[in-house]
């Protein structure tokens, strides 16, 4: 059983806020090993550090879960999962020029702020026992090792959160897609995402 639902928002002319979850569950003798991370049609695709492709023994079928940017592919993985994924974007030009633009470069190109969140799991619903973690990083100016000033927030064990920022436009009829994206595990080293296709 696989949902996914859709809501675009018009914030000012062509700028849109755009948001999208799915969520998944399989069960049966032959289960669904959703691996969830990276994104659709991601040309030169990484796997996340530390993750495997074996096929669990368990499950009888895989199949990706994307987007979730920030991440490599089987970041996270289960019989389950939930992605929810939100995007500002906004057409460069077409936005503020009244007159036509010829060049579908030009006519296509917008810039997007996103976020991504999601996670997968195995069994009905994720383990409340679990703990959760606890993320620490400094404020700005903290640049000293004896400045304690952290922000310091804890989310659910298990759960995967990516932010950046892309560029898309469209190059002989090919709408392209090129994404930074850290992830709240590594904050430190953003992951680039160079993809094919029109959404998210």
């Amino acid at each position: 059983m696989t949902e996914k639902s859709f809501y675009h928002q018009k914030l000012y002319k062509n700028f849109i806020l755009a948001n999208r979850l799915a969520y998944a569950h399989s069960d049966g003798n032959s289960e669904v090993e959703y691996l969830v991370g990276g994104v659709d049609n991601w040309i030169g695709p990484k796997q996340e550090a530390g993750a495997s492709q074996a096929p669990d023994p368990n499950y009888g079928f895989q199949a990706m879960s994307t987007p979730l940017r920030g991440y490599g592919q089987y970041a996270r993985t289960g019989n389950n999962f939930a992605v929810l994924n939100t995007e500002l974007r906004l057409p460069v030009l077409t936005t503020f020029l009244k007159k036509p633009i010829q060049s579908a470069i030009l006519k296509n190109l917008q810039v997007v702020a996103f976020m991504d969140a999601g996670s997968a799991w195995r069994g009905l619903i994720p383990d409340v026992g679990n703990t959760g973690a606890t993320y620490s990083y400094p404020t700005l100016g903290s640049t000293t090792p004896n400045n304690n000033v952290f922000v310091q927030f804890t989310v659910p064990a298990g759960l995967a959160l990516g932010y950046g920022a892309g560029i898309r436009t469209s190059i002989f009829g090919y709408f392209i897609r090129l994404d930074e994206g850290w992830s709240i595990d590594n904050p430190r080293k953003p992951m680039t995402y160079f993809a094919l296709g029109t959404d998210f």
